[in-house]
């Protein structure tokens, strides 16, 4: 039986934790899920105005605040979705 076969029906140790870490992190923070719901959308909200504000900066070629607010909505967007490098962070 090939290796590459073989890994496909038993799971190593090693993709076990990788699925385990997986599940850690999909753990809501709030144990109400209202409360998560609402944490979640008031994020969402904050990381799209600030990319939103970033394209207007861009459109207006002022570099440092279009840097700046890109920044911040990258750090918002990535803590909720788990961007990198949010995703070795958040644990």
């Amino acid at each position: 039986m090939s290796l590459v076969f073989r890994n496909a029906l038993m799971p190593s140790e090693d993709q076990q934790a990788l699925r385990l870490r997986r599940l850690d992190l999909m753990k809501p923070i709030f144990k109400n899920h209202s409360l998560q719901n609402i944490f979640v959308l008031i994020v969402g909200y904050f990381g799209l105005m600030f990319a939103r504000q970033a394209f207007d900066y861009w459109n207006n070629e002022e570099w440092f605040a279009t840097a700046l607010n890109g920044g911040l909505a990258y750090s918002l967007f990535g803590s909720l979705l788990g961007f990198p490098p949010f995703n070795k962070l958040i644990k």
